[in-house]
């Protein structure tokens, strides 16, 4: 089943996503590589909605 074949990717990425979301702290919150790019809480708040976590 396709489903069970994308577990364990989807468990990698899980868990991936939660270290970058644990370490977005208070201090990081408006830091962005450019310009143009999301802040660090944009880019966590995304990956919430999505629901990669």
């Amino acid at each position: 089943m396709i489903s069970a074949a994308m577990l364990p990717e989807f468990d990698q990425e899980t868990a991936t996503t939660r270290k970058v979301l644990e370490r977005v702290s208070d201090g990081i919150f408006a830091y962005k590589p450019h310009e143009k790019s999301f802040s660090s809480v944009q880019v966590a708040y995304r990956h919430n909605d999505v629901g990669f976590v």
